[in-house]
Formats: C-alpha cells, sequence, structure tokens
C-alpha cells in the first residue's frame, strides 16, 4: 500500500524499462500538505476490500490488493509479496513478509488531486496512490 515504500524496494526487482519516471507535484513532506486525511476518510478509504495502484518517487509502478481482514498482496512488476495492514488513527500501518521481512511501517496521507499523496515514516512524500473499492 499503499503509501508503501515498498515500490523503493521492490525497483531493483523490475525489468529495465518497466517503470517510466513521472513527475511528483505534491508537497514533499506530510506537515506542509494541506488536504490531510480525517481519522473517518483514512477508514472509510483503507477498511474492508480495496485496490490501490500506486507509482512511488522514483517513478516505479505497483498494486496493492487488500482483503476485509488486512491482509494485502503487492505486486510491482512480477514481483509479489503478501502482508497486513492495520488502521492507527491517521495513519495506515503496513507490514510486507519479504520486502521488510515483517517490520511494520506507517503511513499518512493528504488529498492529492483525484489521487492521494502517501507520507512515509519520516514524514516525506514517498508516493501517489489511487484507491478503488
Amino acid at each position: 500500500m499503499p503509501r508503501l515504500a515498498v515500490a523503493a524496494t521492490l525497483a531493483a526487482t523490475l525489468v529495465a524499462g518497466a517503470a517510466s519516471a513521472q513527475v511528483m507535484t505534491a508537497p514533499p513532506t506530510y506537515f506542509e500538505a494541506q488536504t490531510k486525511l480525517t481519522a473517518a476518510e483514512m477508514k472509510a478509504t483503507f477498511s474492508g476490500k480495496y485496490h490501490e495502484d500506486g507509482v512511488d518517487i522514483a517513478g516505479h509502478y505497483w498494486t496493492v490488493d487488500a482483503a476485509p481482514d488486512g491482509t494485502l498482496k503487492v505486486a510491482a512488476g512480477a514481483y509479489v509479496d503478501t502482508g497486513r495492514a492495520r488502521l492507527d488513527g491517521l495513519k495506515l500501518c503496513v507490514s510486507y513478509v519479504k520486502t521488510w521481512k515483517g517490520e511494520e511501517h506507517c503511513f499518512q496521507y493528504a488529498h492529492h488531486g483525484k489521487e492521494l499523496a502517501s507520507y512515509g515514516p519520516d514524514g516525506k512524500l514517498d508516493s501517489t496512490v489511487t484507491i478503488t473499492h
């Protein structure tokens, strides 16, 4: 997810030329973001079953499918991983089996046009994502 610095880790596994660079125009830090998601918006967005399409700040694309029980499946090119997600107020906390060896990382979100901007544990822009239910 989102939101997922997973893309940076997965980048090394992508086939050359599979990802194209994209210019990120969202504010560079969560602190600077003007339209942060509320706790209610986080719950409405990241609860239940959803699909996430994202691109990280390096231009690498990935998808996440979430099940109602919080299990995740991420794919970036031929690379796939599984994990878990949980909401913690204004943060979506995720862990992945292979990518982060089960370590949890928490992300915050802000509106960015029709997309969401995902900010990593350090508060810096990580990716932009589109969520569908």
